[in-house]
């Protein structure tokens, strides 16, 4: 029983247009418990029925196969996926990762979609990625590359992803610093306007967007770029943010969150820490985010406490 209270997700990985592999994720591995798969006519004959939330789904024996006829997959799908969650819980968290905009995510119970290495380029065929993020469900995380000055349209599912990574390499105007809903963004970029990143940090003071944020990172790769002058961070940057400061006696706290996505083999579980003596506050509900400026990078970190409670916590 232990083992199954350990399980925090189920991965569904669609391999092929015919096959799909389920995984269970625990903090510490993942196990592969089950192959779905279209019924061949070289299939073997011995395999059994089980019931699956009012459905007959045949498996083979004695292997972990689930087969399905190709007109019935959807509901395959569907009567196993809520199996699982019968026996889980609705608790549990439940992603399906995809490399491709072929074919939408399908709309299940408790699903959302992750995007593991979507490249956008010249070649790209917009309408169809459009159409692909509509019809599909919520996004939990976005890896994206984009090689070309087209973007998204602002009011896409692409930015109401929880978690975003994108490599921007054309735009000196990333409008992930515009549109994003999410939780957690990390971005580079080859450029980017200082005036672009004034806007964005300002935005947030007035509560006019980014209401969900809660880490930003952005990372600017042009040779020139430099977010400090003199050795220090811009100080003309600090005064349009309005910064304030926290007293050289002081030891500020350190911003640190679990990822809201990791992707099999990631080393580190936490975004990066953020220990800074500089930060803003919110002007609708008095929170705080502690923002650290070096060379050629930008982060940012709400803290879900008013600045009373985040200077409280100062040694």
């Amino acid at each position: 029983m232990k083992r199954f209270e350990s399980i925090d997700s189920i991965r569904y990985y669609c391999c092929l247009p015919d096959k799909l592999v389920v995984y269970v994720y625990s903090k510490h591995c993942r196990e592969n418990v089950l192959l779905i798969s279209q019924r061949q006519k070289t299939t073997r004959k011995d395999c059994f029925q089980s019931n699956l939330s009012g459905k007959i789904v045949d498996f083979l024996f004695p292997s972990s196969v689930a087969l399905f006829d190709p007109w019935d997959r959807d509901s395959v799908f569907n009567s196993i996926h809520n199996n699982f969650l019968d026996f889980f819980g609705d608790s549990l968290k439940c992603l399906w990762p995809t490399n491709t905009y072929e074919n939408p995510v399908p709309q299940l119970r408790n699903m959302k979609a992750c995007f593991e290495s979507l490249c956008v380029n010249e070649y790209t065929d917009l309408e169809t990625l459009n159409n692909f993020f509509a019809l599909s469900p919520a996004w939990e995380h976005i890896h994206a590359l984009f090689e070309t000055t087209i973007e998204v349209g602002p009011d896409s599912k692409f930015y109401q992803a929880e978690s975003i990574e994108i490599c921007q390499k054309e735009s000196s105007s990333p409008a992930m610093l515009l549109h994003f809903q999410g939780r957690q963004a990390f971005i580079k970029c080859e450029e980017c306007e200082i005036s672009d990143l004034i806007e964005f940090v300002n935005r947030w003071k007035l509560g006019e967007g980014f209401q969900n944020l809660e880490y930003l990172r952005i990372d600017i790769n042009s040779g020139e770029f430099s977010l400090f002058l003199h050795g220090r961070p811009n100080s003309e940057i600090l005064k349009a943010f309005e910064a304030k400061h926290i007293n050289r006696t002081k030891q500020p706290p350190t911003h640190t969150l679990p990822r809201v996505y990791l992707e099999d083999g990631s080393p580190e579980p936490n975004t990066d820490p953020i220990t800074s003596r500089t930060y803003v506050v919110r002007k609708s509900d008095n929170r705080v985010a502690s923002v650290l400026i070096q060379k050629k990078t930008l982060r940012f970190g709400v803290w879900d406490k008013t600045e009373e409670e985040f200077l409280g916590m100062l040694e």
